[in-house]
Protein backbone atom coordinates (compact mmCIF):
# COMPACT_ATOMS: atom_id res chain seq x y z
CA UNK A 1 0.00 0.00 0.00
CA UNK A 2 1.19 3.42 -0.92
CA UNK A 3 0.77 6.61 1.11
CA UNK A 4 -1.62 7.63 -1.08
CA UNK A 5 -3.73 4.64 -0.11
CA UNK A 6 -3.58 5.61 3.31
CA UNK A 7 -4.26 9.52 2.84
CA UNK A 8 -7.44 8.54 1.14
CA UNK A 9 -8.69 7.08 4.58
CA UNK A 10 -7.81 10.27 6.70
CA UNK A 11 -10.65 12.57 6.01
CA UNK A 12 -12.79 9.62 6.87
CA UNK A 13 -11.05 8.79 10.41
CA UNK A 14 -10.63 12.76 10.68
CA UNK A 15 -14.42 12.78 10.73
CA UNK A 16 -15.30 9.88 12.90
CA UNK A 17 -13.02 11.24 15.19
CA UNK A 18 -14.26 14.62 15.34
CA UNK A 19 -10.70 15.69 14.53
CA UNK A 20 -9.25 18.41 11.53
CA UNK A 21 -8.01 16.63 8.70
CA UNK A 22 -4.65 18.96 8.68
CA UNK A 23 -3.93 18.51 12.64
CA UNK A 24 -4.43 14.98 12.76
CA UNK A 25 -2.03 14.30 9.99
CA UNK A 26 0.49 16.70 11.88
CA UNK A 27 0.20 14.60 14.84
CA UNK A 28 -1.25 17.12 17.13
CA UNK A 29 -3.13 15.26 19.49
CA UNK A 30 -2.03 15.20 22.92
CA UNK A 31 -5.10 15.63 24.47
CA UNK A 32 -6.41 12.36 26.21
CA UNK A 33 -9.88 12.72 24.79
CA UNK A 34 -8.51 13.70 21.24
CA UNK A 35 -6.61 9.91 21.92
CA UNK A 36 -9.45 8.20 23.39
CA UNK A 37 -11.32 9.85 20.08
CA UNK A 38 -9.02 8.54 17.36
CA UNK A 39 -8.16 5.06 18.45
CA UNK A 40 -12.40 4.35 18.66
CA UNK A 41 -12.08 5.94 15.14
CA UNK A 42 -9.29 3.92 14.20
CA UNK A 43 -11.06 0.71 15.33
CA UNK A 44 -14.44 1.71 13.38
CA UNK A 45 -12.36 2.15 10.46
CA UNK A 46 -10.87 -1.38 10.12
CA UNK A 47 -14.22 -2.65 10.42
CA UNK A 48 -15.67 -0.36 8.04
CA UNK A 49 -12.25 -1.41 5.08
CA UNK A 50 -11.21 -4.70 6.74
CA UNK A 51 -9.59 -5.09 3.25
CA UNK A 52 -8.14 -1.95 3.54
CA UNK A 53 -5.91 -2.64 6.74
CA UNK A 54 -2.61 -2.26 5.39
CA UNK A 55 -3.55 1.58 4.26
CA UNK A 56 -4.45 2.13 7.72
CA UNK A 57 -1.41 0.90 9.01
CA UNK A 58 0.39 3.18 6.70
CA UNK A 59 -1.40 6.47 7.81
CA UNK A 60 -1.37 6.01 11.25
CA UNK A 61 2.37 5.33 10.86
CA UNK A 62 2.54 8.59 8.85
CA UNK A 63 0.79 10.19 12.05
CA UNK A 64 2.97 8.60 14.27
CA UNK A 65 6.25 10.18 12.57
CA UNK A 66 4.68 13.40 12.48
CA UNK A 67 4.04 13.70 16.15
CA UNK A 68 7.47 12.55 16.87
CA UNK A 69 8.82 15.42 14.53
CA UNK A 70 6.49 18.25 15.66
CA UNK A 71 4.31 20.01 13.39
CA UNK A 72 7.12 20.88 11.07
CA UNK A 73 6.81 24.55 11.21
CA UNK A 74 7.03 25.58 14.27
CA UNK A 75 8.76 23.15 16.26
CA UNK A 76 5.91 21.76 18.57
CA UNK A 77 6.49 18.69 20.18
CA UNK A 78 3.57 16.36 20.44
CA UNK A 79 3.97 13.22 22.11
CA UNK A 80 3.77 10.02 19.58
CA UNK A 81 0.68 8.48 18.85
CA UNK A 82 2.01 4.61 18.68
CA UNK A 83 4.62 5.30 21.50
CA UNK A 84 1.40 6.28 24.17
CA UNK A 85 -1.07 3.46 22.48
CA UNK A 86 -2.04 1.57 26.03
CA UNK A 87 -0.51 -1.58 26.56
CA UNK A 88 -2.69 -4.86 26.39
CA UNK A 89 -5.59 -4.26 28.69
CA UNK A 90 -8.03 -7.24 27.87
CA UNK A 91 -7.54 -10.80 26.91
CA UNK A 92 -9.93 -11.93 24.54
CA UNK A 93 -10.69 -16.11 25.07
CA UNK A 94 -12.07 -18.23 22.33
CA UNK A 95 -12.84 -15.87 20.00
CA UNK A 96 -13.76 -16.81 16.20
CA UNK A 97 -10.68 -16.82 13.36
CA UNK A 98 -12.52 -13.77 11.88
CA UNK A 99 -13.39 -11.96 15.32
CA UNK A 100 -14.57 -7.93 15.18
CA UNK A 101 -12.44 -7.84 18.86
CA UNK A 102 -9.19 -8.02 16.24
CA UNK A 103 -9.54 -4.82 15.04
CA UNK A 104 -9.91 -3.21 18.43
CA UNK A 105 -7.21 -1.70 20.31
CA UNK A 106 -6.02 -3.16 23.56
CA UNK A 107 -7.02 -6.82 23.04
CA UNK A 108 -5.18 -9.72 22.94
CA UNK A 109 -7.12 -11.97 21.26
CA UNK A 110 -7.11 -15.69 21.26
CA UNK A 111 -9.55 -17.87 18.93
CA UNK A 112 -8.81 -21.59 17.51
CA UNK A 113 -5.36 -21.23 16.44
CA UNK A 114 -3.93 -19.60 19.59
CA UNK A 115 -6.02 -21.97 21.54
CA UNK A 116 -7.39 -19.95 24.88
CA UNK A 117 -5.88 -22.89 27.03
CA UNK A 118 -2.42 -21.69 26.72
CA UNK A 119 -3.08 -17.91 27.83
CA UNK A 120 -1.20 -17.52 30.96
CA UNK A 121 -3.08 -14.71 32.23
CA UNK A 122 -2.32 -10.80 33.80
CA UNK A 123 -5.21 -9.08 32.38
CA UNK A 124 -9.23 -8.89 32.59
CA UNK A 125 -10.88 -11.09 30.45
CA UNK A 126 -13.74 -11.40 27.90
CA UNK A 127 -14.70 -14.76 27.53
CA UNK A 128 -16.73 -16.45 24.82
CA UNK A 129 -16.16 -20.34 25.58
CA UNK A 130 -18.11 -22.54 23.08
CA UNK A 131 -21.75 -23.07 24.25
CA UNK A 132 -23.23 -25.95 22.24
CA UNK A 133 -22.72 -28.03 25.29
CA UNK A 134 -24.43 -26.08 27.30
CA UNK A 135 -27.20 -25.07 25.31
CA UNK A 136 -30.91 -25.32 24.97
CA UNK A 137 -30.26 -27.77 21.84
CA UNK A 138 -27.32 -29.48 23.69
CA UNK A 139 -28.56 -32.98 23.37
CA UNK A 140 -28.63 -32.44 19.11
CA UNK A 141 -25.19 -31.03 19.72
CA UNK A 142 -21.64 -33.17 18.71
CA UNK A 143 -19.02 -31.07 20.45
CA UNK A 144 -15.53 -32.20 20.21
CA UNK A 145 -13.68 -34.00 23.44
CA UNK A 146 -12.55 -32.10 26.11
CA UNK A 147 -14.84 -28.77 24.75
CA UNK A 148 -17.68 -28.93 27.43
CA UNK A 149 -14.73 -28.03 29.89
CA UNK A 150 -13.44 -25.01 27.95
CA UNK A 151 -16.10 -22.89 29.87
CA UNK A 152 -15.31 -24.08 33.66
CA UNK A 153 -11.67 -23.22 32.50
CA UNK A 154 -12.97 -19.43 31.37
CA UNK A 155 -14.69 -19.23 34.22
CA UNK A 156 -11.96 -19.90 36.49
CA UNK A 157 -9.98 -17.16 34.23
CA UNK A 158 -12.81 -14.42 34.87
CA UNK A 159 -13.11 -15.04 38.28
CA UNK A 160 -9.35 -15.02 39.23
CA UNK A 161 -8.26 -12.16 36.20
CA UNK A 162 -11.79 -10.32 36.18
CA UNK A 163 -13.83 -9.88 33.25
CA UNK A 164 -17.09 -11.11 31.77
CA UNK A 165 -18.28 -14.98 30.38
CA UNK A 166 -21.18 -14.37 28.19
CA UNK A 167 -22.88 -17.29 27.16
CA UNK A 168 -26.74 -17.82 26.16
CA UNK A 169 -29.60 -17.62 28.28
CA UNK A 170 -30.60 -20.84 28.54
CA UNK A 171 -27.04 -22.17 29.61
CA UNK A 172 -26.36 -25.33 31.83
CA UNK A 173 -23.60 -23.56 33.10
CA UNK A 174 -25.24 -21.31 35.43
CA UNK A 175 -26.95 -23.63 37.36
CA UNK A 176 -24.24 -26.86 37.18
CA UNK A 177 -21.43 -23.88 38.67
CA UNK A 178 -23.72 -22.56 41.12
CA UNK A 179 -23.61 -18.92 39.08
CA UNK A 180 -26.12 -16.33 40.39
CA UNK A 181 -29.22 -15.36 38.39
CA UNK A 182 -29.68 -12.13 37.04
CA UNK A 183 -31.40 -9.47 39.80
CA UNK A 184 -29.79 -11.65 42.30
CA UNK A 185 -26.13 -10.36 44.84
CA UNK A 186 -23.02 -11.50 44.29
CA UNK A 187 -21.21 -15.23 44.71
CA UNK A 188 -18.28 -15.42 47.15
CA UNK A 189 -16.01 -14.73 44.19
CA UNK A 190 -17.70 -11.45 43.95
CA UNK A 191 -19.43 -12.53 40.33
CA UNK A 192 -22.45 -11.64 39.75
CA UNK A 193 -24.81 -12.26 36.45
CA UNK A 194 -26.97 -9.39 33.78
CA UNK A 195 -29.18 -10.61 31.32
CA UNK A 196 -28.94 -8.86 27.80
CA UNK A 197 -30.46 -9.30 24.97
CA UNK A 198 -27.58 -8.51 21.58
CA UNK A 199 -30.33 -7.19 19.59
CA UNK A 200 -29.48 -4.02 21.44
CA UNK A 201 -25.99 -3.84 20.51
CA UNK A 202 -27.36 -4.34 16.55
CA UNK A 203 -27.62 -8.21 15.96
CA UNK A 204 -29.96 -8.97 13.88
CA UNK A 205 -31.82 -11.37 15.95
CA UNK A 206 -32.91 -11.06 19.59
CA UNK A 207 -30.40 -13.23 20.88
CA UNK A 208 -30.54 -13.15 24.58
CA UNK A 209 -27.52 -13.80 26.69
CA UNK A 210 -26.04 -13.51 30.01
CA UNK A 211 -23.00 -12.51 31.68
CA UNK A 212 -21.29 -13.43 34.53
CA UNK A 213 -19.44 -10.71 35.67
CA UNK A 214 -16.26 -10.57 38.17
CA UNK A 215 -14.37 -7.27 39.56
CA UNK A 216 -16.57 -4.76 39.05
CA UNK A 217 -19.88 -3.62 40.71
CA UNK A 218 -22.99 -3.37 38.64
CA UNK A 219 -23.13 0.63 39.19
CA UNK A 220 -20.01 0.73 37.55
CA UNK A 221 -20.12 -0.60 34.56
CA UNK A 222 -20.37 1.23 30.84
CA UNK A 223 -23.37 3.18 29.86
CA UNK A 224 -26.40 1.20 27.80
CA UNK A 225 -26.23 1.53 24.37
CA UNK A 226 -30.25 3.17 23.34
CA UNK A 227 -32.35 0.41 23.68
CA UNK A 228 -34.57 -1.17 21.07
CA UNK A 229 -37.43 -2.35 21.51
CA UNK A 230 -39.30 -5.05 20.33
CA UNK A 231 -37.76 -8.30 19.33
CA UNK A 232 -35.15 -9.07 16.41
CA UNK A 233 -36.15 -9.34 12.32
CA UNK A 234 -34.30 -12.78 12.55
CA UNK A 235 -34.74 -15.92 14.76
CA UNK A 236 -31.17 -17.56 16.02
CA UNK A 237 -31.78 -21.15 14.87
CA UNK A 238 -34.85 -23.33 13.40
CA UNK A 239 -36.05 -26.27 15.97
CA UNK A 240 -34.98 -30.24 15.28
CA UNK A 241 -38.74 -30.00 13.16
CA UNK A 242 -37.82 -26.80 11.16
CA UNK A 243 -39.78 -24.49 12.88
CA UNK A 244 -38.44 -21.13 13.65
CA UNK A 245 -38.53 -20.37 17.28
CA UNK A 246 -41.40 -18.12 18.96
CA UNK A 247 -41.52 -16.96 15.13
CA UNK A 248 -41.94 -19.06 11.87
CA UNK A 249 -42.14 -15.76 9.77
CA UNK A 250 -38.75 -15.03 10.47
CA UNK A 251 -35.85 -16.20 8.56
CA UNK A 252 -32.90 -17.24 10.43
CA UNK A 253 -29.79 -16.40 11.06
CA UNK A 254 -26.33 -17.49 9.36
CA UNK A 255 -23.74 -19.94 11.56
CA UNK A 256 -21.36 -17.04 11.54
CA UNK A 257 -23.91 -14.25 13.07
CA UNK A 258 -25.03 -16.69 15.78
CA UNK A 259 -21.62 -16.92 16.69
CA UNK A 260 -19.64 -13.52 16.10
CA UNK A 261 -20.27 -10.35 18.61
CA UNK A 262 -21.64 -7.19 17.06
CA UNK A 263 -19.43 -4.86 16.53
CA UNK A 264 -20.63 -2.80 19.27
CA UNK A 265 -21.41 -5.11 21.91
CA UNK A 266 -17.47 -6.23 21.38
CA UNK A 267 -16.67 -2.72 22.13
CA UNK A 268 -18.98 -2.82 24.82
CA UNK A 269 -17.07 -5.99 26.40
CA UNK A 270 -14.03 -4.61 26.58
CA UNK A 271 -14.91 -1.55 28.77
CA UNK A 272 -16.74 -4.04 30.82
CA UNK A 273 -13.60 -5.96 31.33
CA UNK A 274 -10.97 -2.93 31.48
CA UNK A 275 -12.51 -1.85 34.50
CA UNK A 276 -12.55 -4.88 36.31
CA UNK A 277 -10.04 -5.63 38.93
CA UNK A 278 -8.44 -9.05 39.41
CA UNK A 279 -8.96 -11.09 42.94
CA UNK A 280 -6.50 -12.65 44.68
CA UNK A 281 -5.05 -16.54 43.51
CA UNK A 282 -7.01 -17.98 46.10
CA UNK A 283 -9.81 -16.73 45.54
CA UNK A 284 -9.70 -17.94 41.65
CA UNK A 285 -11.96 -21.00 40.10
CA UNK A 286 -15.06 -22.54 40.80
CA UNK A 287 -15.55 -25.17 43.35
Amino acid sequence: MTREDGDALAPELAKLAGLDVAAMLAGRMAADDEWTRFVAALATLNERHPDKTDAIAALVERIDLAADRGDGRGGETVTPIIATAPPVKVAVLFARADSHYKALPGCDVWDIERDARNWLGGCPVVAHPPCRAWGSLRRFAKPEKGERRLAVFALRQVRRWGGVLEHPAKSRLWPRCRLPKPGAGPDRHGGWTLGITQHWWGHRATKATLLYVCGVAPRDIPDWPPLRLGEGTHAVKRDSRGYRPQSRQRPHITKAERELTPPALARWLVDLAARCKARPAQDGGPR
